[in-house]
């Protein structure tokens, strides 16, 4: 048993150190799913292995880096840090940190839950693959969860009333969301579009800020406006699971080229070009 846990200490130090995007959210590829990680039909309970007495750290890079940790499907510590465009940096600083909030190792975890969106592709790569790179070094299973379920959760827990929608920025004037029942179950996919095509129904989460003007009358008193990844961690056991694929609901910002130019290619064309027109001429 020691020698197990000096081995799992030693396996995610890696992650400690990662320091930049290419290497954390390059690891592994996040649409392969490694036989360790719980499908979407796949669920803890008395014929699996249970959360009892299990420490569960977790993750959500959606927006910002929230990190968080739970033991026997009770909140413990949650942080909630930095802004949209440096989650490599703080994510590892902040998951060791909730660890030794409560004086927990790494081998002590039993699994990991991770939102995997929607959001941005770089934001949600970086949780993602952290998360698999941390099940992998300690062979604990990983589950996606949605992100906008979780904040739906946290709302029905708070008390919710009646339907609702779930808001989170997902930039070029466009908001992604999701509607819910009183119960905090989701009505159909999540959605991305402008924030006026919403249905009419009461809103929360990090998007209404962003637009007062069209979603502040419907704004929900006392709802949640950011994600807890510590109540995540503490619902693991019973929010619906998803793989671990990123729901992007659009093409990346940014997008590579389909098809390198040929410098040389353009430099011999243009050499023939010359020489049929010099032939023309003569």
């Amino acid at each position: 048993m020691v020698n197990r846990i000096l081995l799992a200490e030693r396996r995610v130090q890696s992650f400690e150190v990662l320091s930049d995007v290419t290497q954390l959210a390059h690891l592994q590829d996040v649409s392969q799913e490694p036989a360790h990680i719980l499908s979407s039909d796949q669920r803890y309970n008395g014929n699996q292995r249970s959360f009892s007495d299990a420490w569960v750290l977790g993750i959500d890079t959606s927006t910002v880096v929230n990190t968080g940790l739970a033991r026997n499907g009770q909140l413990l510590v949650s942080r909630h840090v930095g802004d949209s465009m440096n989650h490599v940096e703080l994510l590892a600083k902040s998951v060791t940190a909730v660890l030794a909030d409560c004086e927990v190792r790494y081998a002590a975890l039993s699994a990991i839950g991770v939102g995997v969106g929607p959001g941005p592709f770089t934001g949600l790569r970086v949780g993602i693959a952290a998360a698999e790179t941390l099940g992998f070094a300690l062979g604990i299973p990983v589950i996606g969860v949605c992100s906008l379920d979780v904040l739906a959760a946290q709302y029905a827990d708070f008390g919710a009333e009646s339907a609702f929608v779930v808001t989170v920025d997902a930039r070029r004037k466009e908001l992604y969301w999701a509607e819910y029942d009183m119960f905090g179950r989701r009505v159909g996919d999540p959605q991305v579009g402008a924030p006026d095509t919403l249905p009419d129904l009461p809103v929360l989460g990090p998007g209404v800020a962003l637009y007062p003007e069209l979603l502040g009358s419907r704004a929900l008193f006392g709802a949640p406006s950011d994600l807890d990844a510590g109540f995540l961690a503490a619902r693991l056991a019973i929010l619906p699971h998803l793989n671990l694929t990123p729901l992007y609901l659009r093409e990346p910002d940014a997008a590579l080229p389909n098809r390198r130019k040929s410098v040389l290619a353009n430099t011999l064309r243009a050499s023939k070009s010359d020489v049929a027109h010099q032939e023309v001429v003569e």
